[in-house]
């Protein structure tokens, strides 16, 4: 890898970004996209390398955390990787990555996650495949077979709702594994105006304290001689009864909408809940995660109060060097700690530990395909510490 310097990126490098990015990701050259970058900038944690004086690439860093075993996990959000044609090839990319690691950890980011637009070359860096993102569809009317819930507490929800569905996402997104802990501005930017044409269903709170879920929906083109698609891209809900009437209250657009549309983890559930198999996935992103911070990323997450257990792992982590070597996992009473020392029974990458610890991938699994080296019995341990729901995100960043 080529040695590039990597450096924080400012206002003065504004307007360079955002021809960047427009060649990168085919988004337009304009003031809605200068401001875009401005705020990325202003936050801090976006990242460039410049060639010959000219900003060949760049990533952002978003500061967000992450919920494993109902804990949030500091968390750095890798997001607009781009390169200018005439530069790629040459290392940029992973000079960037590699220097975004060594900041994250410096801000105490123990965890990375990312939307990969290629999987290669984040598994080289680290990262693994570590939880879903799939896009689906499904009838409208099937959703006329659930129960009604209780569809006097719906609502249509205004701007002066957005608090109300910040503090119900923050009730309901600690249970679900690998859901975003989303900081003020991710509200600002993606809720202001119920931007990009979208509409918000609310589910008041039962004693009208709040509400107790949101479904965010936007009407796309139908088919040319009736009705209209339903996108719904966030259903947020923190109980059974909001499950099933939201679902239910989309579904009764079935008069004029033939399909529904759900992005991400909005639809998770909904299997369980439909008498058949209408659910049909059309595309998918799965994101990766790695282990910035090994130690500090088994630190910070949760883990099942019965399980107890200690596994001797040996790391490989090439990128990273402060994450190789051998370690004791040990988890009791809720808390794991990641010690130095240990006989390395189980050897393994940073990307399969990163997979194992979202719940994603099984050690037993990644050991039948070469991905780590191990006794059955430690793998079958160190599956049990990090069992639980599959790992899941609403966003896409």
């Amino acid at each position: 890898m080529a040695d590039f310097e990597v450096r924080e990126l400012g206002l003065d490098d504004v307007e360079a970004a955002v021809h960047l990015r427009a060649a990168a990701f085919a988004n337009p050259v304009n003031d809605v996209q200068r401001e875009v970058v401005r705020s990325r900038f202003e936050r801090g944690g976006s990242l460039g390398i410049a060639v010959d004086g000219r900003l060949a690439g760049m990533l952002t860093v978003h500061p967000l955390g992450q919920f494993f075993g109902g804990r949030p996990v500091p968390m750095g959000g890798i997001a607009s990787v781009a390169v200018s044609v005439e530069y790629r090839g040459r290392g940029i990319a992973p000079a960037m990555v590699t220097g975004a690691l060594a900041a994250m950890r410096d801000a105490g980011q123990v965890l990375s996650t990312l939307h990969p637009a290629t999987t290669g070359l984040y598994r080289r860096l680290g990262w693994e495949i570590a939880g879903a993102f799939p896009i689906s569809t499904l009838p409208a009317r099937s959703l006329s077979s659930l129960p009604p819930g209780e569809p006097e507490r719906l609502r249509v929800a205004g701007a002066d709702d957005f608090p109300l569905l910040r503090d119900a996402y923050a009730r309901a997104a600690p249970a679900r594994t690998g859901w975003i802990d989303r900081p003020e501005w991710f509200w600002d930017h993606a809720y202001s105006g119920t931007a990009h044409g979208y509409s918000v269903i609310a589910f008041d709170a039962i004693d009208g304290d709040g509400i107790d879920g949101f479904a965010l929906c936007k009407q796309t083109p139908g088919p040319a001689s009736f009705g209209f698609g339903l996108e719904v891209a966030e259903l947020v809900a923190r109980d059974a009864t909001a499950v099933i009437t939201l679902w239910r209250a989309i579904g009764s657009f079935g008069a004029q909408v033939e399909t529904v549309r759900a992005v991400g983890a909005t639809a998770t559930l909904l299997p369980f809940l439909l008498p058949e198999q209408d659910l049909r996935q059309v595309e998918k992103n799965d994101w990766m995660t790695r282990l910035v911070d090994a130690p500090g990323a088994i630190a910070a997450r949760g883990y099942e109060p019965a399980v107890t257990a200690a596994v001797h792992l040996e790391v490989l982590d090439s990128i990273a060097p402060w994450n190789n070597g051998r370690f004791v996992l040990r988890v009791a009473n809720g808390v794991g700690t990641l010690e130095p020392g240990g006989t390395g029974e189980i050897q393994l990458g940073v990307h399969a530990l990163s997979a194992i610890y979202t719940g994603y991938g099984s050690a037993l699994d990644l050991a039948a395909i070469g991905a780590l080296h191990g006794p059955v019995e430690p793998c079958r341990a160190l599956d049990a510490v990090f069992a639980g729901p599959r790992a899941s995100m609403l966003e896409f960043f």
